[in-house]
């Protein structure tokens, strides 16, 4: 991973050490999930995406949504999710370029 990183700031025209605080950053603020944790929620998850490959990241939407006011899904393929039926649970499907 730290390779892309390399590659990501060299491209970027960022110094290396900046963007490894960045990457830092952002990933001391994720939290793992199990899968048990938003199981219950699949079913439902089903009905809210378009590509089945989905259907986790709409479960861990619903089951946040019971903690957080605002979810977002944040995808390059908002396509593949029936956003209209996910803003009816507060969930917003953004694009990186839309945030």
């Amino acid at each position: 991973m730290m390779g892309k990183i390399d590659l990501i700031a060299k491209k970027k025209k960022i110094k290396k050490e900046v963007f490894y605080g960045r990457v830092l950053n952002l990933l001391s603020m994720i939290t793992v999930v199990p899968e048990d944790v938003y199981a219950p929620h699949l079913p439902k998850a089903r009905s809210l995406v378009n590509d089945p490959k989905d259907t986790p990241y709409a479960a861990l939407a619903l089951h946040l949504k019971t903690t957080h006011p605002k979810v977002i899904i944040l995808t390059f393929n908002p396509k593949d999710f029936n956003t209209q039926e996910l803003q009816k649970h507060n969930i917003h499907v953004l694009t990186p370029t839309q945030l």
